[in-house]
């Protein structure tokens, strides 16, 4: 949370600079009953998706896939990364599914508007088809 503040309060990315330390400051005084906020941590953090180096066998964790395993390196060795956790695919949602078997036909009703007046008319058709099921 303190990276966030910083990031949309300040507008500054500076990892654990001053910016940071004042919102852990902050933090710890509001917040005594909780463990004091610090730069290092001993909790682990489970992370979506793990990159292995392919020398050192060093496990870095990413929140998304966000390594450009083409540019960046392992940071030990210089070695080649590796994504190790597959995205895993999801099932379409009932509104993709929806969006999908009735895009065509009310695009062709609303010739000539763009592809967000289709969408919110989707949007709207869903909502209403959602509503009449329900009750």
């Amino acid at each position: 949370m303190c990276h966030a503040a910083t990031w949309l309060i300040n507008s500054v990315r500076d990892g654990h600079g001053p910016f940071w330390k004042l919102y852990a400051r902050k933090a710890t005084l509001a917040h005594p009953e909780l463990p004091m906020v610090t730069r290092c941590h001993s909790y682990d953090i489970n992370y979506k998706y793990q990159y292995q180096c392919s020398c050192c066998k060093n496990i870095l964790g990413r929140h998304s896939k966000s390594l450009d395993t083409q540019r960046f390196v392992c940071a030990l060795c210089t070695g080649q990364l590796v994504l190790l956790t597959p995205a895993k695919s999801r099932a379409p949602t009932p509104f993709a599914n929806f969006v999908k078997e009735n895009y065509g036909s009310v695009r062709q009703n609303l010739v000539g508007q763009s592809h967000g007046e289709v969408m919110r008319k989707l949007s709207v058709d869903f909502a209403t088809k959602t509503k009449l099921s329900q009750s």
